[in-house]
């Protein structure tokens, strides 16, 4: 599957469209609304016992002196292979791409991820 099928795109400000180049790293303005959607999803899916994300788990690489900051929903178990969701923040926007995106979890997790990056922290 090529990216832009499975690229989501929340619109945070007036920029819009599904990234499909390389952009450069990330400002720090992008890490406190990871570490907010990191901080919800661990308590919202994770630690809440939710059975739709039981198989997953939630691993964040916030550094930014190692490149793009980022979410990875790997599978359970998982240590190597393709994270299942990949979620990259910029100031202007959100984008959540992966195989997930092709499931019947994809409508909930994009909807959470909007609320998350907004600034709502509720489940």
């Amino acid at each position: 599957m090529n990216r832009s099928a499975l690229c989501f795109t929340t619109i945070l400000a007036l920029a819009g469209g599904c990234s499909t180049t390389d952009t450069p790293p990330a400002s720090d303005s992008s890490v406190p609304i990871l570490q907010r959607i990191n901080d919800t999803a661990q308590r919202c899916w994770m630690k809440s016992g939710d059975p739709a994300f039981r198989a997953y788990r939630v691993v964040p690489e916030l550094d930014t002196r190692t490149g793009k900051p980022r979410i990875l929903l790997l599978r359970l178990g998982q240590t190597a292979g393709l994270p299942e969701l990949v979620i990259e923040a910029s100031s202007r926007q959100i984008d959540a791409y992966g195989p997930v995106q092709n499931t019947p979890l994809a409508g909930r997790i994009n909807r959470d991820i909007v609320r998350w990056g907004s600034g709502d922290i509720d489940c």
